[in-house]
C-alpha cells in the first residue's frame, strides 16, 4: 500500500521510466539529464540495498543519478513495529522486510538540519517553462514529540546556470508540498522513538497545491530539495518514495493556482472552543475526486476515533465551507484529524490540530503602514505559533514568532504586488492576502 501522495503542477499521463534513458554521471556533481522537450522523470528507489559514494546516493536496482544527501549516508533501517534507532542520521528504509526502498532522515542535535534531493540539467535544447512534482511521504516512527511540536519535511527548488550544491541557499519554497507528521506521543520524551510503522499506518500529508512556473534555460540546472529540520522535542523518522517530476517546454502555468491532481485543496482547518463544546471547520476547493470527508477525534494525539463522516457540500461553488460540533470534547486537550476518502477508495490524511478545552479564540489582521507590514493578533495566540510571509510563487520572505499583540515585518524592499501572510498555531492556520504598495 502507498501513503498519501502529494501533487503540484499539471497532470501528465505518460511516464518515461528512468532505466530507459541515457545518463551522465560525475563523481563530484552528478546530475540527471532532461533530454527531450517534454519529459517525465520517475523514481521509486529500487528494491536493493541503497548506499552512497560520498554524498551521492546509489542503488543496485535503480539509477539514482542526481540524488544526494548533504552528508554521508548513515545506513539502512528495516522498520518494524518495534521502536527504531533514536540516532540521528540520513537513512534508507524498508518496511517489515519488504524490498521496496525509501530514503529519508531523522534529525537530531548532532546532525542539525538534513537536506537531500535531486539535481537536473536541462539538455533538451529548449527552455523549460514549468514543471510538476509528486511524491509519497512517510512517517516511519512515532518519535518522542507531542502534537504541540509538529515535525515538517519541507520542499524547495533552486534554478541556476551552474551546478547547484545540495546545501545551496536562495531556494524557492513550495509550501503545498510540505509533509507533516500526524502521529505523536502524549508526553514528550528524548530517549526513544516510541514505535515503528511497518505499513502505511501513521503516515499523513499536508494539503495544498501550487503550480511551479520556473524558467529553466537550456544547459541550466534545477535542484528539487527536501529539508528535514531538527524540530523541537524528539523527531521521528520521515521518508519519501515514488517521486515523479514532469517538465514542460510548450506551456506556461501560473503560480499559486491549485492543481486538478490534488484530491482537495484544504484551507483554514481550525477548531474553536465555545464553552461546553468545540466547533471544527474547514474550507475546501478542488473536490472533484472526493467521495467524503472523515473527521476523527483523540484525547492523546495518538489513538483516533471517527467523530463524523461528512458528505460533500451540495454547493457548486469553487470554495465550500464545512462546520461541525464536538459536544463531548476532552477535559484538557482534544486533537482532530481530517482525512478524505477519494472516489477510487484511496484515503488521504491532513494535518492534525489540537485545542485546549478552555482555550480562547484568536484571529489575525494584516495591513501595510508605510514601509512595514503590521500583523495584528487578537485573542490568546499560543506561544508555538508562527507568522510567515510568502510571495505568490510560494517563496518564503519572512518568519516571525508572535511575542505580543502585533508583529512588524519590514516590506519597503519588496516589489509592489499581492503577498500571502500565514499565521499557524496548533489549533488552526489563517491565510491572509495583503497588497504591498511602496513608493
Amino acid at each position: 500500500m502507498k501513503a498519501n501522495k502529494i501533487f503540484t503542477g499539471t497532470c501528465h499521463l505518460g511516464r518515461i521510466l528512468a532505466a530507459g534513458m541515457l545518463f551522465m554521471v560525475s563523481a563530484a556533481k552528478a546530475q540527471f539529464l532532461i533530454t527531450s522537450p517534454t519529459y517525465t522523470y520517475t523514481q521509486d528507489f529500487g528494491t536493493s540495498l541503497i548506499s552512497a559514494s560520498g554524498t551521492n546516493i546509489t542503488s543496485g536496482s535503480a539509477n539514482l543519478t542526481g540524488w544526494s544527501y548533504d552528508a554521508a549516508l548513515t545506513g539502512e533501517i528495516n522498520i518494524t513495529a518495534a521502536a527504531p534507532t533514536n540516532t540521528g542520521g540520513r537513512y534508507a528504509y524498508t518496511q517489515n522486510g519488504n524490498s521496496n526502498r525509501k530514503i529519508g532522515s531523522r534529525p537530531s542535535s548532532s546532525t542539525g538540519t538534513i537536506r537531500y534531493g535531486i539535481l537536473f540539467k536541462n539538455t533538451s535544447g529548449q527552455t523549460i517553462q514549468s514543471f510538476s512534482v509528486s511524491y509519497t511521504g512517510y512517517q516511519l516512527s512515532q518519535g518522542g514529540n507531542t502534537a504541540a511540536a509538529i515535525n515538517t519535511l519541507s520542499v524547495d527548488y533552486v534554478v541556476s546556470t551552474s551546478s547547484i550544491a545540495i546545501t545551496a541557499g536562495g531556494g524557492t519554497m513550495i509550501p503545498a508540498l510540505d509533509f507533516y507528521q500526524t502521529q505523536f506521543v502524549s508526553t514528550a520524551n528524548t530517549g526513544s522513538q516510541g514505535a515503528g510503522y511497518p505499513t502505511t499506518t501513521g503516515t499523513g500529508a499536508n494539503s495544498g497545491c501550487i503550480s511551479v512556473a520556473a524558467s529553466i534555460p537550456d544547459n541550466s540546472y534545477l535542484l528539487i530539495r527536501w529539508t528535514d529540520a531538527d524540530d523541537p522535542q524528539n523527531d521521528p523518522h520521515l521518508a519519501i518514495d515514488d517521486v515523479e517530476v514532469v517538465f514542460f517546454t510548450n506551456q506556461t502555468v501560473t503560480n499559486n493556482v491549485a492543481c486538478s491532481l490534488l484530491p482537495v485543496e484544504l484551507l483554514d482547518f481550525q477548531a474553536h472552543n465555545n464553552g461546553t463544546e468545540n466547533t471544527i471547520s474547514w474550507k475546501a476547493a478542488q473536490e472533484e475526486r472526493i467521495g467524503s470527508y472523515i473527521l476523527e477525534r483523540s484525547d492523546n494525539g495518538i489513538d483516533f476515533t471517527v467523530l463524523e463522516h461528512v458528505r460533500l457540500s451540495a454547493s457548486s461553488g469553487t470554495l465550500n465551507e464545512y462546520v461541525l460540533s464536538d459536544t463531548l470534547p476532552g477535559k484538557e486537550i482534544t486533537y482532530y484529524r481530517l482525512s478524505t476518502l477519494e472516489k477510487n477508495g484511496n484515503r488521504k490524511f491532513y494535518q492534525v490540530i489540537s485545542l485546549e478545552s478552555k482555550a480562547t479564540d484568536w484571529t489575525g489582521l494584516a495591513y501595510q503602514n508605510a514601509g512595514d507590514l503590521i500583523v495584528q493578533l487578537r485573542g490568546d495566540v499560543p506561544a508555538v505559533s508562527r507568522i510567515s510571509l510568502y510571495d505568490l510563487s510560494g517563496k518564503s520572505l519572512a518568519e516571525a514568532i508572535p511575542g505580543r499583540d502585533k508583529e512588524v515585518i519590514p516590506v519597503a524592499h519588496l516589489a509592489n504586488g499581492i503577498y500571502n501572510v500565514r499565521i499557524t498555531s496548533p489549533d488552526k492556520a489563517q491565510n491572509i492576502k495583503v497588497a504591498i504598495v511602496n513608493p
